[in-house]
């Protein structure tokens, strides 16, 4: 379960620094801090499991880099691969990864993000330490690190 959790939230946060604009702020902690607290809010509110989910689903399309994370994933292969299977598979990859994790975000309901430090690693690209800290002590708290990269378009 730990594991899960750390990948998870890994995932959760490996934010696109590019919609920072819908939340004010070109600010890499108050960007990060932003959307944690509106995934915490869905995730805590008396929606329907099914609101839940299309929100959720939103935020992470828009704050996921599931094009950047899917390319990494094939590796050099994605390079030779024809432009209409690259699109078809950045498609499912983030159709996979959504569906795998999405539906689990209503496992954080009992524990809090909070961002420790957003420092400037190079360019455009910030390391992000925050921490999850789980309420009623069921398990210790986690130490993430994660890099956000600001979007050329931003």
């Amino acid at each position: 379960m730990k594991y899960f959790l750390i990948a998870s939230i890994s995932l959760l946060l490996c934010f696109n620094e590019a919609q920072a604009a819908a939340v004010k702020t070109t600010d890499p902690k108050a960007y990060s801090t932003s959307v944690s607290t509106a995934i915490v809010d869905v995730i805590k509110s008396d929606l329907s499991e099914e609101e839940k989910f299309k929100k959720l689903t939103s935020v992470f399309i828009d704050n996921v880099d599931t094009d950047f994370m899917g390319k990494f994933a094939m590796g050099r292969y994605f390079r030779t691969a024809k432009p209409d299977m690259q699109k078809k598979y950045l498609t499912l990859y983030r159709d996979y990864v959504m569906y795998s994790y999405v539906p689990k975000f209503k496992n954080y309901a009992n524990q809090t993000v909070e961002i420790l430090a957003a420092n400037k690693a190079k360019n455009d690209e910030y390391i992000v330490k925050s921490r999850l800290k789980p309420k009623g002590g069921e398990v210790k708290e986690i130490l993430l690190d994660y890099r956000i990269k600001k979007n050329g378009s931003s």
